[in-house]
């Protein structure tokens, strides 16, 4: 029972030690212009517990590790966000290829990628991607089309699940009074709400 004992004592140290906790930390990275003039740009990226750079800072956006995952993201044209995930290792796992992401949670997380017609943004199709992923990037769950149609910025956004569930709001509720919350489960049944 003893030798049982220490060898999960063991086990339990490793494991600890082998699992390091990050923090995302911005950072001024200099990099030069079009005229060859030197510029200072603030990018995030992941530091560990001593505060070294394990991942080093090249996003514009840095979320919370999630499940081993976490939210990255690149302002393109200065004017448009694209968001994929990456690993513990800083290895990007999903592109930057959505216009909103939440957080893994269950082995899923939202993402959308929005038709949407903004201000000099023409829509590409004639319904938003919206739904949740798993981390090797391939939809699990995706909201019907119905429920995806481009209108007036009005769309669905997702929170993460918690006990196989994952509830659905529209993106400006004041303003997208038509959207009614949304329950989705993990087999991929979408249920409206009652509020």
């Amino acid at each position: 029972m003893k030798q049982l004992m220490i060898m999960l004592l063991l086990l339990a140290i490793g494991f600890s030690a082998s699992a390091q906790q990050l923090y995302a930390a911005v950072d001024t990275v200099s990099s030069e212009d079009k005229d060859g003039n030197m510029i200072g740009e603030l990018k995030w990226g992941y530091k560990n517990m001593a505060g070294e750079w394990v991942i080093y800072p090249v996003f514009d956006h840095a979320g919370k590790f999630h499940e081993g995952m976490a939210s990255v993201g690149l302002l393109q044209d200065r004017k448009t966000w694209k968001y994929g995930f990456i690993d513990e290792t800083g290895k990007l796992v999903v592109p930057l290829m959505y216009d909103e992401v939440g957080v893994f949670s269950e082995g899923l997380a939202f993402v959308a990628i929005l038709n949407i017609v903004w201000e000099d943004k023409p829509a590409d199709s004639q319904y938003n991607k919206i739904g949740y992923i798993d981390k090797a990037n391939k939809m699990v769950i995706q909201l019907p089309e119905e429920l995806s149609k481009p209108s007036a910025k009005c769309y669905y956004k997702g929170q993460a699940f918690n006990s196989g569930l994952a509830k659905m709001y529209g993106s400006q509720p004041a303003q997208c009074p038509n959207l009614q919350p949304i329950a989705v489960y993990k087999d991929g049944r979408v249920i409206m709400m009652q509020e």
